[in-house]
C-alpha cells in the first residue's frame, strides 16, 4: 500500500489551469495528450518546442492563440535551481592533458643531501579544475541547458508513475478492492436444476407422517449457483476521473470465468465494447447471449450527474435501452460514482426513476447486490 504523499506537481499543470480560467474549453482528456506527446518525444528539445505542441493541443483559434502566447510568456518552470543542481549529475573534476612520465627507479639515499640535476625537468602537477556554473534561467526563448535536463527527468518521471501530485492510498476511494471482492461473494442465486439427487428432509417426514411409514425419500435436484453478472461499464468522456473505480471493479469481476464486461460511453447504441476480446460487438447480438432466469446486470456510469447537464437525448437513448434490457436480463441495477446529491436537476436524476440507482460506497453496494439477488 502506497501512502497520500504530497509530491511535485504535474508537468505543465499550471499553465493549463490558468487557460482553463481564461475560458479554454478544455478537459482532463484534452491535459492528459500532453504526456503521450512527451512519451513520443515532442515537446522536449526546448521551450519553444513545448510552446508549439502545447499549442497544436490545446489551441483552436486565433484569439485562443493570443490568450495562450500570453499565459505561456508568463510561465516559469515550476523547479527552482536547486532542484536542478540535485537531479544534474554531479561534474567529475577534470585533469590537465600533459602526459605523465614513466616512473622512475629510485636513487639509492646517501647520507648526504643532494640536489637535484639542473636539467631534471620538474615533475606536473595534476590539479582538478573548477566545475563550469551552469547559467541562469531565462523566462522566455530557447530553455538552458540544466532546465532541459531537469524536465526531462521530470517528464520521464511521470511518465513512468513515480510521480503525481497524490499517490491514491489504498483506502483512498470509497471502497477497497477487499471490501468489492467480499459483496461479489453474496452476488449468490441458487437455482434447483437436473436430475433429484438431494434428499428433501421436510417433504420426507410430512409424506411419512400423512402415511405412516416409509415407501420412498423425497429426492429434489441439487442448487447449483448458475447466477451471470454482466458489468457494463461507462469508460470514456465524464467517466475519466472515475477510472481507478472502472479498474477495481474490474479486477475483482475477471477471476470468474462465469461473468462478463462490457464497455461503452454515455449509453450504449449500437455497440458495446468486451473488455476480453477489445473490439465492438453489436449490442442486439449481446443482448440475445442473455437469459433472465440466470443473469443479472450491474451499470456503472455516472448517468450525466459529474458535468451536471441535462441531455434530453442522452435520458430518451438511456430509457431505451433499459426497456431492451428487462426483456433479457433478470435483475438490473446501476452504480453511480457520483453523490446522490449531485443527481439532482441533470440526466441522473430522470434515469433514476427507471432502475434502481446506488450511490458507489460500501452501503449502495451492498444494497445493489441484495437487489440483484431478488
Amino acid at each position: 500500500m502506497r501512502p497520500m504523499t504530497k509530491l511535485t506537481k504535474l508537468p505543465f499543470f499550471d499553465v493549463f489551469t490558468e487557460l482553463r480560467k481564461a475560458g479554454f474549453p478544455l478537459g482532463i482528456d484534452d491535459y492528459l495528450l500532453l504526456p503521450k506527446a512527451f512519451e513520443a518525444g515532442f515537446g522536449l528539445p526546448d521551450r519553444a518546442a513545448l510552446q508549439r505542441l502545447c499549442q497544436l493541443l490545446w489551441v483552436k483559434s486565433e484569439d485562443e492563440r493570443a490568450k495562450f502566447n500570453s499565459c505561456f510568456d508568463k510561465w516559469q518552470p515550476s523547479f527552482s535551481e536547486e532542484d536542478v543542481k540535485k537531479e544534474l549529475p554531479h561534474p567529475e573534476p577534470t585533469f590537465s592533458e600533459e602526459p605523465i612520465p614513466p616512473p622512475q627507479k629510485p636513487e639509492p639515499k646517501s647520507s648526504t643531501p643532494s640536489e637535484p640535476p639542473i636539467d631534471e625537468p620538474a615533475k606536473p602537477v595534476i590539479e582538478p579544475t573548477e566545475p563550469v556554473a551552469e547559467p541562469e534561467p531565462q523566462p522566455s526563448g530557447a530553455m538552458p541547458g540544466a532546465y532541459q535536463v531537469a524536465l526531462h527527468k521530470r517528464v520521464e518521471q511521470w511518465i513512468k508513475g513515480k510521480e503525481y501530485d497524490y499517490y491514491l492510498g489504498e483506502n483512498y476511494l470509497p471502497m477497497t478492492e477487499r471490501q468489492i471482492e467480499q459483496n461479489w461473494r453474496y452476488l449468490r442465486r441458487p437455482i434447483r436444476q437436473g436430475p433429484p439427487v438431494e434428499l428433501d428432509v421436510e417433504a420426507t417426514v410430512a409424506q411419512i407422517a400423512e402415511q405412516g411409514f416409509l415407501l420412498k425419500p423425497v429426492l429434489v435436484p441439487r442448487r447449483l449457483h448458475r447466477l451471470k453478472l454482466v458489468l457494463l461499464l461507462d469508460h470514456d468522456g465524464s467517466m475519466m476521473p472515475f477510472h481507478p473505480y472502472l479498474r477495481r471493479l474490474k479486477q475483482t469481476v475477471l477471476s470468474d470465468k462465469r461473468h462478463q464486461i462490457y464497455y461503452f460511453r454515455n449509453c450504449p447504441v449500437g455497440v458495446l465494447y468486451n473488455v476480453k476480446a477489445q473490439e465492438p460487438q453489436d449490442l442486439e447480438k449481446v443482448l440475445l447471449s442473455f437469459h433472465a432466469s440466470d443473469t443479472a446486470m450491474l451499470i456503472f456510469s455516472d448517468a450525466g450527474a459529474a458535468r451536471g447537464g441535462f441531455n434530453s437525448e442522452r435520458i430518451k437513448d438511456t430509457l431505451t435501452f433499459l426497456q431492451k434490457l428487462r426483456q433479457r436480463v433478470g435483475r438490473l441495477v446501476w452504480l453511480n460514482p457520483v453523490p446522490p446529491e449531485r443527481w439532482a436537476n441533470s440526466s441522473a436524476e430522470e434515469i433514476e426513476q427507471a432502475v434502481p440507482m446506488f450511490y458507489f460506497d460500501q452501503a449502495g453496494m451492498l444494497a445493489a447486490i441484495n437487489t440483484l439477488k431478488g
